[in-house]
């Protein structure tokens, strides 16, 4: 993870210790947060960087949120309980976090609920009842 996080901010920066005056951002430190692998979360280095208009500009190598909210669903519509959840999830070689039975089921129920009031909000649909 750490090299796909460096590639994109060679590719946005430019090599760190290296001056270029045409660059489009620069590096602005780094922080430990938590992101998304391998459907759950795991502590990592997360660097920033700046544009040279002072912006933040957006790392799509580092996520915070997503894979984690899908597998959760694909899980439990796969009937796979949510004590069995974190034995399913694929390999990391870290503890991750957010695998409780607890975590699981908060975010199933937020996401279907999310889901369902995006499939009742289209024109054309009906509430049962």
């Amino acid at each position: 993870m750490d090299e796909l996080i460096e590639e994109e901010l060679i590719r946005l920066c430019g090599p760190k210790g290296k001056h270029d005056p045409e660059r489009g951002a620069k590096r602005h430190g780094a922080r430990q947060a938590k992101v998304v692998l391998g459907g759950r979360k795991v502590k990592a280095r997360r660097p920033r960087a700046r544009t040279t208009a002072g912006e933040a500009p957006h790392l799509g190598a580092v996520r915070i949120r997503g894979p984690a909210q899908g597998a959760d669903r694909g899980a439990m519509l796969a009937v796979l309980s949510t004590r069995r959840y974190e034995t399913a999830l694929e390999p990391t070689g870290e503890h991750g976090s957010s695998t409780s039975r607890s975590a699981v089921s908060r975010r199933f129920v937020r996401g279907t609920r999310e889901r369902l009031g995006e499939l009742m909000s289209r024109p054309g649909s009906t509430a049962a009842g």
